[in-house]
């Protein structure tokens, strides 16, 4: 998203705006951000997908108990093997 942005004068914010809500982004800007994937040879799954996986929550009472330490082992070896990264409260 950096080196879009740089090449765009846009921020990352705007770029990633551009990839979830384009519509929300002025025409112009969207069209220098488009100019610039196509120069890099980028598409929007590529950019989408290269800084970020798909999340999952998991709410733990308490890691002092070894049952939720068993559990959480158990989510992340599933999560973690179909590409999702697992969030811990």
């Amino acid at each position: 998203l950096q080196d879009i942005a740089q090449l765009a004068g846009v921020t990352k914010m705007t770029v990633s705006r551009f990839l979830r809500t384009p519509e929300k982004v002025a025409a112009d800007t969207a069209e220098r951000i488009m100019q610039v994937m196509r120069e890099l040879n980028v598409t929007d799954a590529d950019t989408a997908q290269a800084g970020r996986k798909p999340r999952i929550g998991v709410l733990i009472p308490s890691f002092n108990n070894q049952i939720f330490a068993d559990l959480l082992a158990g989510i992340e070896s599933v999560t973690q093997a179909r590409g999702y990264q697992t969030l811990v409260v």
